[in-house]
This record gives structure tokens, C-alpha cells and sequence, in this order.
């Protein structure tokens, strides 16, 4: 957990600021019930991995969405 502010609210932020709404947000989060990936949805991330997650499926999706912006 981070102090002060939750990712949910970091991303609402980065999402809604006209200068880094561009900007890939994942979530990585050892939250993994429905209603946190559902939150994760409606804050804007792109993506929603939890804990313990598989290197390579990060590394594969940080490749889908870097390709997607070219």
C-alpha cells in the first residue's frame, strides 16, 4: 500500500490531467478481488496484474501497448 494516496486515486489523476492522459497505467497489486479489478477498470488503468504475477506476462504486455502507440 502506498502512503498517502491508493494507485486508484494516482491514476485517476495521471488520467484526468490533459498532460500525461496518454500515459500507460498498470496496476500491479496483491489486491485480486472483483471489485478492486473493477476499480482498477473505472480509475483508467490499462492494466490490472496481480500478485504474484508471471514476469513474462508483463513484459508481454508492456510490448502490446508500447506497439500499440507506434
Amino acid at each position: 500500500m502506498m502512503p498517502g494516496k491508493d494507485g486508484f486515486e494516482v491514476c485517476r489523476e495521471l488520467k484526468s490531467d490533459p498532460e500525461t492522459h496518454g500515459v500507460y497505467v498498470i496496476l500491479l497489486t496483491a489486491m485480486g478481488q472483483e471489485s478492486d479489478m473493477e476499480e482498477g477498470r473505472r480509475s483508467g488503468a490499462d492494466e490490472y496484474m496481480t500478485k504474484p504475477y508471471a514476469p513474462r506476462m508483463l513484459r508481454r504486455r508492456l510490448h502490446e501497448l508500447l506497439d500499440s502507440y507506434t
